[in-house]
């Protein structure tokens, strides 16, 4: 894979194609890497779960694998444009 994406950017003018390839390599470092590791240790399970603040009181629920802000807009699209 990364050969192919360095060579599909080989030719391609004001475009460093290792810059490609590390902007991928930061991406995968940062943000995908953890969600890799939690689809393979727990299998392909988006579950909520609560916040609690200091005094053990739900504050909030939260899911680890997909952002609040997705789940919202595909399940309460119509409370959150109402």
């Amino acid at each position: 894979m990364a050969e192919d994406l360095l060579a599909h950017y080989a030719d391609k003018p004001l475009i460093d194609p290792y810059d490609v390839y590390q902007h991928l390599m930061d991406y995968w470092a940062e943000t995908m890497q953890d969600d890799c590791y939690l689809i393979a240790a727990d299998g392909w399970k988006a579950e909520t779960y609560f916040d609690k603040d200091k005094k053990g009181k739900k504050k909030g629920w939260n899911c680890d694998l997909v952002p609040k802000a997705l789940i919202v807009a595909r399940y309460f699209g119509i409370e959150q444009a109402g």
